[in-house]
């Protein structure tokens, strides 16, 4: 589930399947899911590198929709002005964190972009910023 080279499944599938089971099991789910996306935001602003921050935050502002994870990094090398190897790197494990959407070797050509998760991790890093 966390690797990207064994992950065969559809993210938005395995999310929907894990809510699913917690929702049958908890009636008070609101609580639990605030309290898990507080928690995963805060292990996020405390682990994530000064590196893998600004790529996520750079992909927050600016909306990159039309680029696969090639071209995405090329383009982002070019912007913040770091390594090709540096970024495809970031953007990798970004991907294995779930943090943003892109294809791999089973998954070419899929466009890169921010997933759910990825997309509240940025906004509380932008507004904590």
């Amino acid at each position: 589930m966390f690797g990207y080279r064994n992950e065969q499944k559809d993210s938005a599938t395995l999310n929907s399947l894990v809510l699913k089971s917690f929702e049958s099991e908890f009636t008070y789910k609101d609580s639990i899911f605030d309290e898990l996306l507080r928690v995963l935001v805060k292990v996020c602003k405390h682990r994530l590198t000064e590196k893998q921050k600004r790529v996520l935050l750079h992909l927050y502002e600016v909306k990159y929709e039309n680029f696969t994870f090639s071209k995405l990094a090329l383009n982002l090398s070019k912007k913040l002005k770091m390594p090709l190897s540096t970024v495809k790197c970031v953007l990798r494990t970004l991907r294995e964190c779930g943090l943003i959407l892109a294809g791999n070797q089973y998954n070419k050509g899929r466009l890169a972009r921010l997933s759910p998760i990825g997309e509240i991790v940025a906004q509380e890093l932008y507004g904590g910023t």
